[in-house]
C-alpha cells in the first residue's frame, strides 16, 4: 500500500479589525427612544396603534382571550374533561409575573411547564383546580390548551396537498408517557426515528401519514407539532459548531427566545422597523434608537452607513432567513442564523458619520445613564459591545490594562442592575512586539478591563475558504503583519484552522492591577454573518453574498458570547426557574462551562501559545461551550441576592456519586460527521473525494473515496483536539466497499491519525483491503484507543484522516459515513464563584472592593482555594492562599472521587453596600447539594440523560 507523507493543509489569510478610537460627545438631558423616519427621513412612519399587553401570542394565533377565543374548527376544539382527570390549560396573569403568584397557583393544585407571551403558562390541572386557580386575584384567565394551538401551520391541510407522509417532531409535557404516544403512533402507521425527555419537555420523532396530524395532536400531553427537517451545518461554524449552539438546539429547545439583547454599534441595516429591514432581523426589534439624535447637529436615523453593527447583530441574534432558515419550525442549523435567532433586539447606533476608521462619536460621557438605562428600561438584560480604546500613554505609544472612567461607569451600571450583562470585546491589539515568537501580554482596552462586565478576546475559527483565506494577500500571521509578527511559531501560524488557537490580534491580559482578562474566547476570524443593505455600507474581510459578508476581530467574537448569554438566560428562566438571574449568574454558568484552549496550537515553556493554568492571561477560562454549560453534567447554581457581610459565610455540601452518570462523561469531537451538511466544512480533502447522496448509510450525503484506477491518495480529515486528561478515544464509523479488484487485490482503505502537521503517523488505526471486505453492504467499525497508544495524542491537535488507494486495474469504491471520535475524560467537579463588584476607585492600584473568596474542602481533606496557582506571590495574592484582586474565582478538580465536598463562600471584606450578593455554579456527576445550617437539600438533579 502506498500513503502520501503529508496531508497539505490550506492556507488562510486575514486581517484585524480596525481598533476603534472613541470621541466623546457631550450630551444634556435624557435619552428618548427614537422612531425611526422612512426614506430620506423626512415623513414620520404612520401611527400604529401599541400591541395589546394581554395578548396571548401563539404561533397559530394571537389573541385577548377577555376578548374572545379564536373560532377553532369543533374537531380541533377541547370541549369537556373528566372531573378528576388533569387536562393541559393556558392561565394567564394580570401581569409581569411574580414568583408568589406561581407558588400560590401551584399550591392550588396546578402544575406550570412552558411560559408564552403575555403573562401566560401551559399548566397541568383537573376542574377543581382550575375554580381555584381563577379565583386568586393576580389570575386574569383559564382556558383549554386545544389542539388547534399545537401544530405548526405548515402542517395543515398536508393530505389535501398530495402529501401523504410527514416527519415530524413532538413535542410533550416532560412527564408525558412517550412510549403510549409512540406506540398509538405505530397504531396508525408511524414509524418512530427516536425519542428523548429533559426537565423541559418531551420529544418524539416519527413519520406517519399526513391525515393522522389532527389525532396526534388531540392526544394527551402533546405541546406542539412542527415539521422535522434534516439539520444541515454551514454558516454557523463560529457559534453553532465551536460554541456548540447546534446541540443546544437539539437538545433542549433553546434559541433565545424571551430574551431581548442591546447592541450598541454603527448602526443597523437600513435603520427602520418596517418590511424594509432585513428579513433576519424585522419583527424583532424592540426599538432603535440614534443617540446623537439627543445632542446638537446628530443624525436622526440608526441605519448603517458602516457594515459592522448589522454584522454584530447578525452574530447575536440574526434568524438566518436569507439563507434558509426556518424560524416558524426552530430550524436554524445550515443557514447564517446568530447564536439566538429568537432573540429580540433594541439597537443603539453610536456614530454619526461614515468613517472608514471606525470612529465613534455617539458615546455619552455617561453612557452608564444615557446609555445602557434606556435599554434597561426597555427591557434589555444583555448589552453587548464591540467597541473599545486604549486606557493611557498617547496615540503614537498608546497603553492598555489600566481601570479607566468608563471602566468604572460600566461597573457602576452592573452594580445599580444587577440581572444586567454587559459585555465588551477585549481589542484587537495583540502584538509581539519583542520578536519571540509569542504575542504579548497586557493589550487589553477599556471598558474592557471593567471588573463587572465579561470582556471577550477571539479564538480562531475554523472556515478554509472564503473570506481572508488562500488567494488574498497573505496566508498567515507573518505575512498579514510582519511588523507585529515576524518570528516563528506565531508569523508562520495561519489564521482561520484551528478553533483551539488564539486569533493574534486578539488583546491579552492582565490589567494593570493584575485581574484576569479576558474572561472567555469565542471564535472571531472569518465570521459569516448579515450585511448592511445602506448602499455606502463596507464589506469588512470580504461579500458572500447580498444578505452576508466576512468579518474578523474580537468585535466578531464578543456578538456571538453575548447570543451564547441570551441562551444561558433562557435555560436559567425556563429550564432552572431562575425567574430574574443576576448577571454574576450568568457569567458563572458561562465561565463554569467554558473549554479548555491548553496548549493551543504552537510552543512549548515559555512559548506556549495558552498557558496550561487556568484561568490564565492568554484565554481567561476558555472558550465558550453552550453544550458544557448547560447539557453535559449536572449542573447546580445558586443565585444568593442576600449576600455576605464582612465575616460572614455560607457553607454548601455538595455530594459527589459517580453512578448519576456513570464513571467518565464523553465528548464526540467530530463536526459534520454524517456529512448531511452537503458540504465538506470542516473537513479537508486531498485528490477527489466527493459527496454522494446516492450511497449512504444515514440520508442523504456520504463521503465517497477512489472508485477509479490509479489513485495516489484520496484523503479526507479532519482536525480534533483531544483533551490532555482524556482516558480513551473511540473511533466509529461506518463504511461500505464496492470492489471489482479479483485477481490482484491491492486496492485499500485506511483509518489514520496524523500529528496536526501531518508529518507522522501517531496511530494507524486500521488499514482494509477492499476486495476482502464485504461487499454492498454497510459495515460498522469501532477501534478504542487508550494506555500506550493514547499517550502521543494527549493534548494534541491531530488529524483523523480515511485515505483510499486504488492500483492501476479493477477500482475499487469505498463509502464512509457517520464519523465518531469520543473521548473519555475522568469525573470532573467544576465549581465557580462571580460576583458584580462595587466600582472601584480611579487613584487606586487595586480596584477590586467587596473581596469574597471560594474554598473547597475534598473528602480527604484537601483544600482547594479559588484560583489557585494562578498568582505566586504579589498583591494579588493573600496570605499564600486567597485571590485578592478577581471578583470571578473557580476550582477546578480533574478527578473527583465520590462523597462530600464543602464549599465555603467567605465574606472576607465587604466594604460598600453591607451585604455583597454573589452567584455560584458547579457541575459535575453531582448527586445533591445541602445548604447549611441544617442539611436542607437546595438542589436534585432532574432527569438525566445518558453521556
Amino acid at each position: 500500500m502506498k500513503r502520501t507523507n503529508k496531508v497539505l493543509k490550506p492556507h488562510i489569510i486575514l486581517s484585524t479589525e480596525t481598533d476603534v478610537k472613541t470621541k466623546v460627545l457631550i450630551m444634556l438631558g435624557m435619552i428618548v427612544v427614537t422612531l425611526v423616519l422612512l426614506g430620506a427621513g423626512h415623513h414620520a412612519p404612520p401611527t400604529v396603534p401599541p400591541p395589546d399587553p394581554f395578548a396571548i401570542r401563539l404561533q397559530v394565533v394571537t389573541f385577548d382571550p377577555l376578548a374572545g377565543e379564536p373560532d377553532i374548527p369543533a374537531e380541533q376544539r377541547l370541549t369537556s374533561q373528566a372531573d378528576d382527570q388533569p387536562t393541559t390549560y393556558l392561565i394567564q396573569f394580570t401581569g409581569p409575573v411574580k414568583n408568589e403568584w406561581k407558588v400560590a397557583v401551584e399550591q392550588a393544585g396546578a402544575h406550570l411547564y412552558g411560559y408564552i407571551p403575555n403573562y401566560t403558562f401551559i399548566a397541568r390541572m383537573d376542574l377543581a383546580t382550575t375554580e381555584r386557580a381563577q379565583a386568586l386575584p393576580f389570575v386574569r384567565w383559564v382556558g383549554l390548551y386545544h389542539p388547534a394551538y399545537r401544530m405548526a401551520p405548515s402542517l395543515a391541510g398536508l393530505e389535501n396537498q398530495g402529501v401523504e407522509s410527514v416527519t415530524v417532531t413532538v413535542q410533550t409535557l416532560p412527564d408525558a408517557d412517550l412510549d403510549s404516544l409512540a406506540a398509538q403512533a405505530e397504531v396508525w402507521g408511524g414509524e418512530i426515528q427516536g425519542q428523548a425527555a429533559n426537565a423541559v419537555a418531551g420529544y418524539l420523532r416519527v413519520s406517519l401519514p399526513s391525515d393522522r396530524l389532527p389525532e396526534l395532536a388531540a392526544q394527551d400531553g402533546v405541546l406542539w407539532i412542527e415539521p422535522y427537517f434534516e439539520p444541515t451545518l454551514q454558516n454557523d461554524v463560529g457559534g453553532g459548531q465551536i460554541m456548540r449552539a447546534d446541540e443546544i438546539r437539539t437538545n433542549l429547545g433553546l434559541y433565545g427566545g424571551g430574551q431581548i439583547v442591546a447592541v450598541a454599534d454603527s448602526g443597523l441595516d437600513v435603520g427602520t422597523t418596517g418590511p424594509a429591514m432585513s428579513d433576519d432581523f424585522e419583527g424583532r426589534i424592540v426599538a432603535g434608537q440614534a443617540i446623537c439624535s439627543l445632542g446638537t447637529g446628530g443624525r436622526t436615523t440608526w441605519h448603517d452607513f458602516n457594515g459592522h453593527g448589522t454584522h454584530v447583530a447578525g452574530s447575536v441574534l440574526g434568524s438566518g432567513q436569507n439563507s434558509g432558515s426556518n424560524p416558524s419550525a426552530h430550524q436554524y442549523s445550515g443557514s447564517f442564523a446568530g447564536v439566538a435567532p429568537e432573540a429580540q433586539l433594541i439597537f443603539q447606533a453610536i456614530d454619526n458619520t461614515p468613517d472608514p476608521l471606525g470612529t465613534l462619536e455617539c458615546i455619552p460621557p455617561d453612557f452608564s445613564t444615557y446609555l445602557f438605562y434606556p435599554a434597561y428600561i426597555l427591557g434589555a438584560r444583555i448589552h453587548t459591545n464591540s467597541w473599545g480604546a486604549p486606557t493611557g500613554g498617547t496615540t503614537e505609544a498608546p497603553e492598555f490594562g489600566g481601570y479607566t472612567a468608563n471602566s468604572q461607569l460600566a461597573d457602576w451600571a452592573t452594580w445599580n442592575n444587577k440581572n444586567f450583562l454587559v459585555l465588551f470585546s477585549a481589542g484587537n491589539n495583540g502584538t509581539d512586539a519583542n520578536n519571540n515568537g509569542v504575542v504579548d501580554l497586557d493589550s487589553i482596552s477599556s471598558p474592557g478591563t471593567a471588573k463587572n462586565v465579561l470582556t471577550v478576546g477571539a479564538a480562531e475559527s475554523v472556515r478554509a475558504s472564503g473570506g481572508y483565506n488562500p488567494g488574498g494577500p497573505c496566508v498567515s500571521w507573518g505575512t498579514c503583519w510582519p511588523s507585529k509578527f515576524s518570528q516563528n511559531p506565531i508569523a508562520s501560524d495561519t489564521p482561520s484552522n484551528n478553533a483551539n488557537g488564539m486569533a493574534a490580534f486578539s488583546s491579552r491580559g492582565p490589567t494593570d492591577d493584575g485581574r484576569v482578562k479576558p474572561d472567555l474566547i469565542a471564535p472571531g476570524t472569518n465570521i459569516i454573518s448579515a450585511r448592511s443593505h445602506d448602499p455606502s455600507a463596507g464589506t469588512g474581510w470580504g461579500v458572500y453574498n447580498q444578505h452576508y459578508i466576512y468579518e474578523g476581530g474580537t468585535s466578531m467574537s464578543t456578538p456571538l458570547t453575548a447570543g451564547a448569554a441570551a441562551v444561558v438566560r433562557e435555560w436559567l428562566t425556563t429550564i432552572k426557574g431562575k425567574a430574574n438571574p443576576s448577571s454574576a449568574l450568568m457569567k458563572a454558568v458561562l465561565i463554569n462551562g467554558a473549554a479548555d484552549m491548553s496548549p493551543g496550537q504552537y510552543g512549548t515553556g515559555g512559548s506556549q501559545e495558552i498557558p496550561v493554568q487556568r484561568p490564565n492571561f492568554v484565554t481567561g477560562w476558555g472558550r465558550v461551550d453552550l453544550k458544557e454549560s448547560l447539557d453535559t453534567r449536572p449542573v447546580w447554581l445558586e443565585d444568593n441576592t442576600a449576600g455576605l457581610s464582612t465575616g460572614a459565610n455560607t457553607v454548601y455540601t455538595i455530594t459527589v456519586d459517580a453512578a448519576v452518570m456513570g464513571s467518565q462523561s464523553v465528548n464526540q469531537l467530530i463536526q459534520n460527521g454524517n456529512f448531511d451538511t452537503g458540504t465538506w466544512t470542516p473537513w479537508q480533502i486531498i485528490g477527489t473525494p466527493t459527496l454522494t447522496d446516492q450511497v449512504y448509510h444515514s440520508a442523504p450525503y456520504s463521503a465517497q473515496l477512489a472508485g477509479r484506477n490509479n489513485v495516489n491518495s484520496d484523503y479526507v480529515y479532519q482536525q480534533v483536539d483531544v483533551p490532555a486528561d482524556a482516558t480513551q478515544v473511540g473511533i466509529d464509523f461506518w463504511y461500505r466497499v464496492s470492489s471489482s479488484d479479483a485477481s490482484s487485490p491491492e486496492d485499500y482503505m485506511c483509518v489514520e491519525i496524523f500529528d496536526s502537521g501531518a508529518s507522522m503517523v501517531l496511530v494507524s488505526v486500521g488499514c482494509a483491503t477492499l476486495y476482502y471486505e464485504p461487499q454492498g453492504q454497510w459495515l460498522n467499525f469501532q477501534h478504542v484507543i487508550s494506555g500506550t497508544e493514547l499517550a502521543p495524542l494527549l493534548g494534541e491537535s491531530v488529524l483523523l484522516a480515511f485515505q483510499g488507494w486504488t492500483n492501476a486495474t479493477n477500482p475499487s469504491t469505498v463509502w464512509i459515513d457517520d464519523v465518531s471520535f469520543s473521548v473519555a475524560a475522568p469525573d470532573l467537579l467544576r465549581i465557580t464563584l462571580a460576583w458584580s463588584d462595587y466600582p472601584g476607585e480611579l487613584a487606586s492600584s487595586s480596584v477590586l472592593v467587596n473581596d469574597l473568596d471560594l474554598e473547597v474542602i475534598a473528602p480527604g481533606g484537601t483544600h482547594y482555594y479559588g484560583n489557585q496557582g494562578l498568582y505566586s506571590s504579589g498583591p494579588c495574592l493573600r496570605s499564600g492562599l486567597w485571590d485578592a484582586c478577581n471578583n470571578v474565582e473557580g476550582v477546578i478538580i480533574p478527578t473527583a472521587t465520590d462523597g462530600d465536598y464543602t464549599v465555603v463562600v467567605h465574606g472576607n471584606n465587604v466594604p460598600q453596600g453591607q451585604t455583597q450578593p454573589f452567584a455560584l455554579v458547579a457541575a459535575g456527576d453531582i448527586a445533591q447539594v445541602a445548604k447549611e445550617p441544617g442539611a436542607n437539600t437546595v438542589y436534585l438533579p432532574v432527569v438525566l440523560k445518558n453521556y
